[in-house]
């Protein structure tokens, strides 16, 4: 799947964004991630409220390995589309409980 595919499936989120990161995508809701897009999967965003439900979907959980080995992450990928498009709200729910995103800090030219 391409992102643009993911953004059209995903479509129903409101305010929809995206943005390259660390080889995959972000995807944004009024400016909170909600998933992740890793190597043409897409994995939504869990929280002590959603990672239950989508365990109890089947959902699969993020992991890469790193240099001190495996990391999980809390996304979750599913079967299929529609398993996915079932708990798209579950996984707006989660960004929209999650506190809101520092502020930038200002980048400071060096004289």
């Amino acid at each position: 799947m391409t992102i643009h595919e993911a953004a059209e499936l995903l479509s129903d989120a409101p305010e929809l964004t995206h943005r390259a990161m660390f080889g995959g995508y972000g995807l944004y809701t009024k400016g909170k991630m909600f998933a992740i897009m890793d190597e043409g999967v897409v994995y939504l965003k869990g929280d002590s409220v959603s990672i239950p439900i989508y365990e109890e979907a089947g959902g699969q959980q993020f992991s890469y390995l790193s240099k001190d080995g495996p990391m999980q992450m809390k996304y979750w990928s599913f079967r299929d589309d529609e398993t996915l498009l079932a708990h798209l709200q579950d996984a707006l729910d989660t960004a929209a409980r999650a506190p809101a995103p520092k502020p930038k800090k200002p980048k400071v030219k060096k004289a």
